[in-house]
Parts: structure tokens; C-alpha cells; sequence
């Protein structure tokens, strides 16, 4: 049993007409394309019977091998009634292959092979929206992907600085609604240059991950570091309670950057000078906390480094703090 299927060509308006036989839609479907199969084998299934040849009465069905004599109504539906339990139920959309052959057997009740065409084209409908579906879905995840990967540092997996300016500001409107303080630490690590110099870049690296994991350590869960480029980090500790606090943090972020480092070329010894600016002591905007907070890290390390400061308020610096 053969029949002539149209297809639709590059164009809206072009044409092709393929001869198609059951066998041959369930050799090629798979290399043909999803949406284009569906259609093609929705569209045979419709046009089938209007298509083969004519024969009436007994002489039809003495003609007919005994392969194309069709099942009786009784024996057809419970055919039918399978195939539509396995897609129920089971979800086995491939049951549209034995639809198709239920279509291509003249049955004595035109009632039934419009019934089976018509499950037929149901499930191609299924099929396509599940394949629209898997695309709408894949597309969305390669998007999150993407995302993810632009908004954190590819070396060390933290945050970058897009990321760490809106955790500074989404901190400041929590603390705004539900008071408390919120702290901003600069962190510059000392001596970073000479590991680069002297043991190498892949050194370098392997040491700025290594920093970005004791950080974490060292802060709580709900804080967060993101790395601001080079050897620079920034800290964003939301919901406090007094300055003890903060500085109890900031020397433990000291204390782990003054510990050596193991690294596969060697040990490093370095260290870090932190700078921290509070809200609301020192400011209320993200810019000025970041400001003042590297004006800090700057007194750290004309103090010695490997040590933390506090910003200190200038007497005149109120309309500063502010924002204004």
C-alpha cells in the first residue's frame, strides 16, 4: 500500500509530493527532521484511505489479501483501545506506529478508521508539543548556563563584581527594613606579586582558589565574598549586631590568609589587609561604603599590612557618609 504525501519545501509556497509506504515512514523517521516526520505521518494517515483505490462490495473484499481484510468492529476497537492505554498511561508516544498500521487496513466501518486517523493525529500533536516543549526547556538551561557563567569568576567560582555590588545593595535595603548593621571588607592579599613572580602563574592561580575557599571558611554562610579582579576581594557581611562582631570576623579572615599555603610548586606564605566600612556608621550607598572601605584597606596596608582597619569618620565627613 503506497500513497502520495505533500510536503512542505523551503518555502511557504513550494510543494514536494513524496510517495510514502508504512514500511518506508518507519525506516527514514529517524533521520528526517522531528516537526517535518510528525506532519508527514499525520497527514498519511488522513489522506490513506481517500487515496487508494476504489473497490466496492464483495468483489472489494475478494480482492484484498487476507492481510488487508480488516479486523471486525469488536476486535478493531480493542486494538485501539490498547494503543490508547499504552499513550495514557504509559506515555508511550511511539504507540502512533501501530495507529498508523490500523489506518492502512480497510475496515468494514468508516466510523472506526476515522476513529484511529483521528488518534492518530492526536498523538502526532502530543508528540510535537513534547518536542517543543524539550527545546523551550534546553533552551532555558543553556541560558541559566550562560548566565551563571558571566555573573561569577571562572577561576575561583565566587561571585564577581556585578554580583558583589548587588549583594551590597540588596544587604542594605534587608538592613533598612529590619535594622541592624551591615559591614563591607576590602581584602587585598600582601606578597601576591612575588608567588606570581617567583613560582609562576599557574602557582598564582591555584593560590588565588585556594583564598577564595579559606574566605568562605572563615565567614559566615550567610555572607559573601565575590572576587573584584587581580588579587582584590570584596566581602559583604549583612545583619549584624555591634562592631565586635565585625572585627571579630575580620581577624579571623586575617588569621586564615597569614596561614601558609600548600600549593603543587611549593609553600607560599602571604597574607592580607582588610579594609571595612560599615552601615550605618559610615555610609548608606553602596558606592560610598565601597569608597570608604578601599580607603580603609589603604591605611591597613600603610600600617603593616597583614592587619584589618576600621574607616574612621572625619569630623566633616557626615554629608559624605550620607551619600550626598
Amino acid at each position: 500500500m503506497e500513497w502520495d504525501v505533500p510536503q512542505l519545501g523551503r518555502h511557504h509556497n513550494q510543494t514536494i509530493v513524496t510517495r510514502v509506504t508504512p514500511a518506508t515512514w518507519r525506516r527514514n523517521r529517524p533521520r528526517v527532521g522531528c516537526v517535518q516526520s510528525l506532519w508527514l505521518l499525520a497527514s498519511g494517515a488522513a489522506t490513506l484511505s481517500r487515496l487508494g483505490p476504489k473497490r466496492s462490495g464483495t468483489a472489494e473484499r475478494n480482492a484484498m489479501s487476507p492481510a488487508e481484510q480488516a479486523p471486525e468492529p469488536e476486535p478493531f476497537l480493542n486494538q485501539l483501545l490498547e494503543v490508547v492505554n499504552r499513550i495514557s498511561a504509559d506515555g508511550d508516544l511511539q504507540a502512533v506506529q501501530p495507529l498508523l498500521a490500523m489506518t492502512s487496513v480497510r475496515s468494514q466501518s468508516p466510523t472506526l478508521t476515522a476513529l484511529a486517523e483521528g488518534f492518530a493525529r492526536m498523538v502526532v500533536k502530543l508528540e510535537a508539543r513534547e518536542y517543543e516543549l524539550e527545546c523551550t526547556i534546553a533552551d532555558l538551561q543553556r541560558a541559566k548556563l550562560d548566565l551563571e557563567r558571566a555573573n561569577y569568576d571562572p577561576l575561583t567560582g565566587l561571585p564577581n563584581r556585578v554580583i558583589g555590588r548587588d549583594r551590597l545593595h540588596q544587604g542594605l535595603m534587608q538592613v533598612r527594613r529590619t535594622g541592624g548593621q551591615l559591614a563591607v571588607f576590602y581584602m587585598d592579599l600582601d606578597k601576591f606579586k612575588w608567588v606570581n613572580d617567583h613560582m609562576g602563574h599557574a602557582a598564582g592561580d591555584e593560590l588565588l582558589q585556594q583564598v577564595a575557599r579559606r574566605a568562605n571558611d572563615s565567614l559566615r554562610s550567610v555572607d559573601t565574598v565575590a572576587r573584584l579582579g587581580g588579587d582584590e576581594f570584596l566581602c559583604v557581611l549583612p545583619s549584624l549586631d555591634g562592631q565586635a562582631v565585625v572585627e571579630d570576623l575580620a581577624q579571623r579572615l586575617v588569621d586564615a590568609m597569614r596561614q601558609p599555603f600548600i600549593l603543587r610548586g611549593g609553600v607560599a606564605h602571604i597574607g592580607a589587609s582588610v579594609g571595612i566600612a560599615m552601615y550605618p556608621e559610615h555610609g548608606s550607598s553602596v558606592d560610598t561604603l565601597l569608597e570608604l572601605a578601599d580607603a580603609a584597606l589603604y591605611t591597613a596596608k600603610h600600617a603593616g599590612r597583614n592587619v584589618y582597619k576600621m574607616y574612621l569618620m572625619e569630623p566633616n565627613a557626615s554629608d559624605h557618609a550620607s551619600g550626598n
